[in-house]
């Protein structure tokens, strides 16, 4: 069985870290061949043994001209003779398909969030193309609320397949790491990773701490990453006086993320809606709950499918500082509360494997080659 994966990034960070993820598992079972638009020709940061293909982008026009530009140039450097077209995103997707028609075979779109749904409206000719494109194709999604916002605009066949997590990467502790932290940063830690972008809602995190700091004056919020809104949020930090309790600690490679995961007491990151934007699930929450620590999220885009209420953490009402706040506080005062949520949630990450989300793809592929209808997992 031959597949050929196009997809926008396999680099591990981001929406690459899905990508990333998806590749190295489905190569150990599938004849596979990505096309991707990061890498070097010849060179797959995923596995030494799959071919890529990749499109250099020395393009300066906008977002989305870009976006459709470079897609049709990976897409004509896939060459007959797979099986099956597999894409992720828009406006990968649309070319994928066609090029999966004019072979006669069949095309599965994975949507992981904003690009999956609103390229559906007022795109003109795009938006027409990525209809036909879900209309003819088997069609999957991180969560629940992507998979709504596409059925919005058009009706299609359709799973819901969460992401997953490297479960037995997030197990080793560095406990001489976590000492060093405590010593450095104390008690009651919170911890944030992501880009430094609005959508992220740092700002809605960080103006609820004013709150939380009356009843704990040395909580901590440390923030892993970097982004444009990196200079707004230090401003509001100072405005709000926080300098003590807010610390930006940049970019960090993975390995060092998980001591921080490990150190911290409660995994918080609240996200929003901005212009259409929206977290389609949040990979960040399933590698907190590997290392057994309780999360809060918002009511927010896919997050209610990363982060169960009251199960594997607590859901903040989307964009308010008070109910943030309320969360933060509720957990920092209950020990017990803490650890049964983490609990809960690290069970939950040993079964939402990369491994295991891979094997509902190559069922899917499998159903695929044998003719069945609706090709169900």
């Amino acid at each position: 069985m031959k597949v050929a994966l196009v997809v926008p990034s396999i680099k591990k960070y981001g929406w690459g870290t899905y990508c990333y993820n998806l590749a190295n598992e489905l190569s150990k079972k599938v004849d596979l061949c990505t096309f991707s638009l990061d890498t070097r020709e010849g060179i797959n940061f995923v596995n030494e043994k799959i071919p890529n293909l990749y499109v250099k982008d020395k393009s300066k026009v906008s977002n989305f001209t870009k976006k459709i530009s470079i897609s049709l140039k990976i897409v004509k450097k896939i060459k007959s003779g797979f099986d099956i077209y597999h894409s992720v995103d828009y406006p990968f997707s649309i070319f994928s398909f066609i090029k999966a028609k004019l072979n006669r075979r069949t095309s599965i779109i994975t949507g992981l969030g904003t690009f999956a749904s609103k390229p559906l409206g007022n795109y003109g000719v795009s938006s027409w193309l990525l209809k036909k494109a879900y209309e003819n194709s088997i069609n999957t999604f991180l969560s629940e609320y992507t998979r709504d916002q596409v059925l919005k605009k058009v009706e299609c066949k359709n799973f819901v397949i969460y992401p997953g997590v490297s479960y037995e990467k997030f197990q080793k502790v560095n406990n001489e790491k976590i000492n060093y932290l405590r010593r450095m940063y104390g008690n009651n830690v919170l911890l944030g990773v992501g880009g430094l972008i609005k959508r992220k809602g740092f700002d809605i995190t960080i103006k609820s701490l004013k709150i939380v700091k009356k009843k704990f004056p040395n909580v901590k919020y440390l923030i892993i990453g970097d982004g444009p809104e990196r200079k707004n949020l230090l401003e509001l930090v100072k405005n709000l006086n926080l300098q003590n309790n807010v610390k930006f600690l940049g970019e960090m490679i993975n390995e060092e993320i998980i001591d921080f995961y490990h150190f911290c007491d409660i995994y918080v990151h609240t996200p929003v809606i901005v212009n259409g934007m929206y977290e389609g699930f949040g990979i960040v929450y399933l590698e907190a709950s590997a290392c057994g620590k309780p999360c809060i999220g918002s009511n927010s885009g896919g997050v209610p499918s990363a982060v169960i209420n009251g199960v594997t953490g607590l859901l903040a009402k989307e964009g308010d500082i008070y109910s943030t706040a309320n969360c933060i506080i509720k957990l920092l005062k209950d020990e017990k509360l803490r650890n049964k949520l983490g609990s809960n949630g690290k069970k939950r990450a040993k079964k939402l494997t990369w491994e295991n989300m891979a094997k509902k793809y190559i069922k899917i592929y499998k159903n695929v080659m044998k003719g069945k209808k609706y090709a169900l997992y």
